[in-house]
């Protein structure tokens, strides 16, 4: 995330930036690019914490990411530690919506009429496959 912050400032920075009121190509770009590295490094010491602990790789609860007109995704971050003679020298995070990966998981293996749900254990369904049929009860 941070990697991918520092490229679109990078490429906002060359165009001209201007002011909020009249904002120029770059304004965009430098301001997503500075929110990409901010959101990482917020994310980086919090989903890997637990990684060094445990020692092993290391799922983070599960959040919701809101998009366009009140729809959202259910996401995870996984993260692992990279290692050199046992000792921990960086970390690979990777983030992933849950239902793009139900919909891995469940293309070919479903007979049709199922599905296959991320459910909390108060019964909440986090997350359901786009090969979702019926009342999904």
């Amino acid at each position: 995330m941070i990697a991918l912050g520092i490229g679109v400032l990078a490429l906002g920075v060359t165009y001209r930036i201007g002011t909020l009121n009249r904002m120029g190509a770059g304004f965009i770009p430098v301001v997503l690019g500075m929110l990409f590295i901010l959101v990482g490094l917020a994310i980086g010491p919090t989903a890997c914490a637990a990684t060094q602990r445990r020692g092993g790789p290391t799922y983070s609860s599960s959040y919701f990411v809101p998009q366009t007109e009140g729809t959202g995704v259910e996401m995870m971050d996984l993260c692992v530690a990279e290692r050199d003679a046992g000792r921990i020298v960086d970390y690979v995070i990777a983030s992933y919506s849950l239902p793009g990966l139900l919909d891995q998981l469940s293309a070919p293996s479903l007979a049709p009429g199922n599905d296959l749900s991320f459910v909390e254990g108060d019964g909440a369904r986090l997350a359901h496959s786009r090969q979702h049929v019926g009342a999904g009860v």
